[in-house]
């Protein structure tokens, strides 16, 4: 007899549920629900569009070209070229790098060396934390900002 089980209203696991294989595989389910860490997602950035000569990522191995649909690495400085410019996605938000940006994109936020972002989240409790060379802001709640980073250090 096939019986379903909804699990957090997300998706329906099929099949039997009932004797030990279920018992023991619910549990191994919830403890993975549990005890796993977080997966990272929430500064995952998808680059969605690159306008003109679009951005390079520089790393111990050169230089190579961010190609659209694909995601930002965490750790490794991204360039937008003179004359272009970067949109990227994530959890509820876009953020578009300007012409002659650059920054990192780390666990807890971006570091932004040079240039200028523009940053737009449509989901409350999407924070996001930017710091440049001298400031460090975080940002939370719905809404849009534009930010430069100043020839200071300073945002």
């Amino acid at each position: 007899m096939k019986k379903s089980l909804s699990v957090n209203s997300y998706f329906t696991l099929s099949g039997n549920v009932f004797g030990w294989r279920g018992i023991l595989f619910g549990t191994a389910f919830w403890l993975a629900l549990t005890f796993l860490p977080d997966s990272g997602a929430k500064n995952l950035f998808l680059v969605s569009a690159s306008i003109g000569d679009g951005a390079l990522i520089s790393s111990s191995d050169g230089a190579k070209t961010v190609g659209r649909a694909s995601f930002l690495p965490q750790g490794k400085r991204v360039s937008v070229r003179p004359r272009s410019g970067l949109e990227t996605l994530a959890a509820g938000r876009t953020l578009r790098f300007g012409s002659e940006t650059i920054f990192m994109i780390e666990e807890k936020g971006i570091v932004l060396y040079e240039g200028s972002l523009l940053y737009r989240t449509r989901k409350m409790g999407a924070l996001l934390t930017l710091k440049s060379p001298e400031a460090e802001i975080s940002l939370d709640g719905m809404g849009t900002v534009m930010l430069e980073v100043e020839p200071n250090g300073g945002l």
